[in-house]
C-alpha cells in the first residue's frame, strides 16, 4: 500500500513539473505567435467591383458571368457599367473600383505605376464593316467617308482613331463619328453612315446582326503584317469562311482581322489571395474553344498585355492553380495559407524547446535531491575542527531533521538512485559524527 503510495506521489511530482515546464513553452510560443500576427496578411475581401462597358458589351456580359461564378465561393463582384476602357482604367486608378476589362493596347497616364495585368482573356479583333458595292482591304480609301469610330472613353474609338490617323484619316478630311453599339449598327443600316468599326469578340451579338445586314460588308486587312510590326499589342487572326454560321456561311469568304486581347487589370494593391482565384474563373470561362483558338493560343496568357503581369498571376499561368485550391474552397485555402506564418514561430520555438525541456525538467527534478548536499556540506564543515560535544550533538539534531525531511520528497522512479544516494551520505556523515563524539565521551 504505502509503495502504491508513493508511486501516486511520483506521478503527481512528474506531472506538476511537466505542466509548469510546458507552461514556460507555450508562454514562448504565444509571443512567437503574437509577433508572428503582426505580419499576418488581412483576410481576402468578400466584395470586389469590376468595371466592364455598356449594357451590350461583351465585357459587361462576362462580368456578370463572373458575377455568378464567384457568388459559389460566398464573394460579392459588383458588375459596373461604363463606356468603355478608358473609362475602367480611370476608375481603376481613382480607387472606385477593384477590377476593370480593358481593352489591350490601351493606357491612361500613370497605369504603369499603380496598376497590372492578370493577363489576357481572348482575342477581340477589330471589325470594319462597311457600305460598299466593292471590296476593301485599305482603311485609306475610306477617306471622306462617314465613319462610326466608337463613343468617348472607348477603347474601341482610341484604336481606331490611332490605325485611321496612320493611314491619313483625320477629322479633317473624314467625318469621325462618336458613335458605338447599337446605336451606330441603326445608324449604318439606315444609311447615315459608311463604316462603322468595333472591337469586340466574335460571339457578339451585335457581329451576327451586322453579317445578316444587307449590302453590309467586312472588310480584311490586306497589310496586317505591317499593322502587327508596329503595334506588338496587335495581332493577326484569320477568321475562316463559314466561321460564324456554317448553315447560312457567313462569312463568305476567309478574313483577316487585326485583334487587340481583352486583359483583366488590377490595382498593385489587390490582396495577393484574389488572384488565383480570379484566373481560377477566368481560366473556366476563356479558355475554351473559339474560332481563333490554336495550339499557340491559351487564355489566361502573359502575352499581348500591355501593362507589368502580376507576379502571382504569371506563376498562375506558368503552373496552374496553387495545389489546395484544386481541391477545396477558396476561404479554406485562404485560411490555411494566412495560418502558415505561425507555422515559423511554432517550428522555431518548438523544436529548441522540445529539446531544452528534457534537461529543464531532469534539472528541475534533481535540485530537489541536490540542494539538501549544501546542507549536509555544512554540517560536516562546521563539525570539522568542532571540540564541543553539545555543538557536535546539535548538527546531528539536524541532520535528523535533514532527513525527516527528505524522507517526505517524492521522486520518479527513474531518479531514485539520487535519492538513496542522498540518504547514504547522510547516513555517512551521521556515523563519522558519531565516531568522533565517542572519542569526546
Amino acid at each position: 500500500m504505502k509503495k502504491i503510495l508513493f508511486i501516486d506521489k511520483s506521478v503527481a511530482f512528474v506531472k506538476q513539473y511537466d505542466l509548469k515546464v510546458w507552461i514556460f513553452v507555450g508562454l514562448l510560443v504565444g509571443i512567437g505567435f503574437f509577433i508572428a500576427f503582426l505580419f499576418v496578411e488581412p483576410p481576402p475581401p468578400n466584395h470586389l467591383v469590376i468595371a466592364t462597358g455598356r449594357a451590350e458589351s461583351e465585357y459587361y456580359r462576362f462580368g456578370k458571368v463572373y458575377q455568378t461564378t464567384l457568388a459559389e465561393e460566398d464573394i460579392t463582384l459588383d458588375v459596373v457599367q461604363t463606356r468603355g476602357s478608358l473609362e475602367n482604367l480611370q476608375g481603376l486608378l481613382d480607387h472606385d473600383v477593384d477590377l476593370a476589362l480593358v481593352q489591350g493596347g490601351v493606357t491612361v497616364s500613370n497605369a504603369e505605376e499603380s496598376l497590372q495585368s492578370l493577363g489576357s482573356l481572348y482575342f477581340e479583333p477589330l471589325w470594319i464593316f462597311y457600305r460598299n458595292e466593292e471590296e476593301i482591304d485599305d482603311l485609306r480609301l475610306f477617306k471622306g467617308k462617314k465613319v462610326a469610330v466608337g463613343g468617348e472613353g472607348s477603347g474601341n474609338r482610341k484604336l481606331a482613331i490611332l490605325l485611321l490617323g496612320d493611314n491619313g484619316l483625320t477629322s479633317e478630311n473624314t467625318e469621325l463619328l462618336p458613335l458605338g453599339g447599337v446605336e451606330a449598327i441603326r445608324a449604318l443600316a439606315a444609311g447615315e453612315i459608311d463604316v462603322f468599326s468595333l472591337v469586340t469578340s466574335p460571339q457578339s451579338v451585335l457581329i451576327r446582326e451586322l453579317f445578316t445586314m444587307p449590302d453590309i460588308r467586312l472588310m480584311s486587312f490586306r497589310r496586317h503584317k505591317a499593322y502587327c510590326s508596329q503595334y506588338p499589342f496587335l495581332s493577326s487572326v484569320v477568321l475562316p469562311e463559314g466561321a460564324i454560321d456554317l448553315e447560312k456561311n457567313i462569312p463568305d469568304q476567309t478574313t483577316i482581322l487585326l485583334s487587340p486581347t481583352a486583359n483583366l487589370v488590377c490595382r498593385k494593391d489587390i490582396h495577393p489571395a484574389m488572384i488565383p482565384l480570379m484566373l481560377q474563373v477566368i481560366t473556366q470561362i476563356h479558355n475554351r474553344h473559339s474560332i481563333f483558338s490554336k495550339a499557340s493560343y491559351s487564355f489566361p496568357s502573359d502575352q499581348y498585355t500591355h501593362l507589368t503581369l502580376n507576379k502571382d498571376a504569371k506563376r498562375f499561368i506558368e503552373w496552374g492553380p496553387p495545389f489546395l485550391l484544386r481541391y477545396i474552397s477558396f476561404w479554406t485555402v485562404s485560411m490555411l495559407d494566412r495560418m502558415k506564418i505561425f507555422l515559423l514561430p511554432l517550428l522555431t520555438l518548438l523544436i529548441p524547446l522540445g529539446r531544452l525541456a528534457t534537461p529543464t525538467y531532469r534539472w528541475r527534478i534533481r535540485s530537489r535531491i541536490y540542494r539538501w548536499y549544501r546542507l549536509i556540506r555544512d554540517v560536516e564543515y562546521e563539525t570539522k575542527n568542532q571540540t564541543n560535544p553539545e555543538k557536535i550533538e546539535k548538527q546531528m539534531d539536524r541532520l535528523r531533521q535533514i532527513e525527516d525531511q527528505i524522507a517526505k520528497i517524492s521522486v520518479p522512479l527513474s531518479y531514485m538512485n539520487e535519492l538513496y544516494s542522498l540518504i547514504f551520505h547522510i547516513s555517512f556523515v551521521q556515523g563519522k559524527l558519531k565516531k568522533k563524539l565517542n572519542k569526546m565521551i
